[in-house]
């Protein structure tokens, strides 16, 4: 659990993410972030023209891919939809965090 402990020494044990929007000449661009406290830097992200769970489960799968996760590595969210869903849920614990 992250509490109010934001800091880590060890890059891969803690990560926030965030979605956000942004608007373009096509309509909204919805973009997921992984960032890692301990480096301060986005280790994953996705972008779509949507914002449903598989957003979320994308860029955890890149910074998954990328080798940026450590076993028990703890994420922390706001409780939106998409990151308390089924899908977002059964790949935190595919992942082992």
């Amino acid at each position: 659990m992250i509490g109010r402990d934001f800091h880590a020494d060890t890059p891969g044990i803690k990560l926030v993410g965030y979605i956000t929007y942004l608007p373009t000449g096509e309509g909204w661009l919805y973009l997921a972030c992984w960032l890692d406290l301990a480096a301060r830097e986005v280790v994953g992200y996705a972008m779509a023209d949507h914002h449903r769970a598989e957003l979320a489960v994308d860029a955890l799968d890149m910074t998954h891919g990328r080798g940026h996760l450590q076993p028990g590595c703890v994420i922390h969210s706001d409780r939106g939809s998409e990151y308390t869903s089924t899908e977002f849920r059964y790949q935190i614990w595919e992942l082992g965090l």
